[in-house]
């Protein structure tokens, strides 16, 4: 298989959490707050939704139908339009654990990963557990590496996409360690927050959530 990858920020990143090598998913913990802050940041980059104050403010805008929204992204617009205006901090928080359920599950209708049983064949504590490996790894390690060159400034900073510069942000700021490990984010601390103010509001409201 050799095909685009899925176009949206919360299923890059979902993808860019499998570790290639040793063919398995990470725990990574808060992983749903970090893809709830890649769809926000979705909706910033489509225009469908502003800062206003360090509130998300949705955006009265044609482009929610002209053109197909990822799952998780589609819901947290719901949300905003329902909801009061609130701190990106708060949305990121908000209804979290369902976020990591609605990426794979969009992800596994696309063909872009399979979910098997566990290796033992065991549920854990009642749950049905699942392994996951997405069947194209090639790509998604094309796209680990353009990561990984804007982190280390091997992009010119002018270059360097918005979406480059997210998943360098959210991968840092939500310790997704197969995307940006603890040790570049001590090598590059300034290389990370410059690319953060570039992916916008709520990378950098992910990264001071403590």
């Amino acid at each position: 298989m050799d095909r685009s990858l899925p176009p949206s920020l919360p299923a890059k990143l979902y993808l860019l959490a499998f570790n290639l090598e040793r063919g398995k998913m990470y725990r990574v913990p808060g992983f749903g707050r970090t893809l709830r802050a890649a769809a926000l940041t979705q909706l910033l980059h489509d225009g469908l939704v502003t800062d206003t104050r360090g509130l998300v403010v949705p955006v009265e805008s044609t482009a929610a139908t002209e053109r197909p929204m990822d799952w998780l992204s589609s819901l947290v617009l719901r949300q905003a339009w329902a909801g009061p205006p609130r701190t990106w901090a708060r949305w990121i928080s908000h209804d979290q654990r369902r976020a990591v359920r609605i990426v794979r599950a969009e992800l596994a209708k696309a063909g872009w990963v399979d979910l098997g049983p566990r290796p033992d064949g065991l549920p854990r504590r009642g749950r049905t557990t699942v392994s996951v490996s997405p069947p194209d790894r090639q790509t998604v390690r094309v796209l680990n590496r353009a990561v990984g060159r804007a982190l280390r400034g091997e992009i010119a900073t002018p270059d360097v996409s918005r979406e480059l510069a997210a998943l360098v942000a959210l991968g840092a700021a939500g310790d997704v360690i197969t995307l940006v490990s603890a040790r570049q984010r001590s090598t590059w601390p300034e290389r990370i927050a410059e690319l953060a103010t570039l992916a916008g509001p709520p990378a950098l409201a992910l990264a001071a959530r403590d």
